[in-house]
């Protein structure tokens, strides 16, 4: 908790990770296009879309990367997991926000291979904000 609470006391370092996470997934469709043949994208074609919402308390990122599998997805959602698969990626920066906002619900992935990922975030109200809204 106090690495979480002392990295992330800016929490655009969210938003860099995310977006981090989807241009991996990009570059790994790119890559995955120049040795499969039945994959075709292009890079100019690869793209990252932020939606906030902030009356709705939500945050979307979406790439059309590569995408995830089901089982993929599983893995993310699994807290069986050693710290180490926790700490990176798309799992380490869930686990990280769950922890700063204290919520094990913090978002909805969509996800098919090869053809990008949708999450969305639900942004918590701090602390400060539900005592002052009491």
């Amino acid at each position: 908790d106090l690495m979480v609470n002392s990295i992330y006391t800016h929490k655009e370092i969210f938003l860099r990770e995310l977006i981090s996470n989807a241009s991996d997934a990009e570059d790994k469709l790119a890559y995955k296009s120049l040795t499969d043949d039945s994959v075709s994208v292009k890079r100019k074609d690869l793209k990252i879309t932020i939606v906030p919402d902030k009356e709705g308390r939500l945050l979307t990122v979406s790439d059309n990367g590569v995408g995830m599998s089901q089982a993929e997805m599983e893995k993310i959602w699994n807290d069986n997991q050693d710290s180490t698969s926790r700490s990176f990626g798309l799992r380490g920066t869930i686990e990280r926000m769950r922890i700063f906002y204290e919520t094990p619900d913090i978002c909805r992935i969509d996800s098919r291979p090869d053809e990008g990922c949708t999450i969305t975030f639900t942004i918590p109200l701090s602390k400060t904000e539900k005592q002052d809204e009491s």
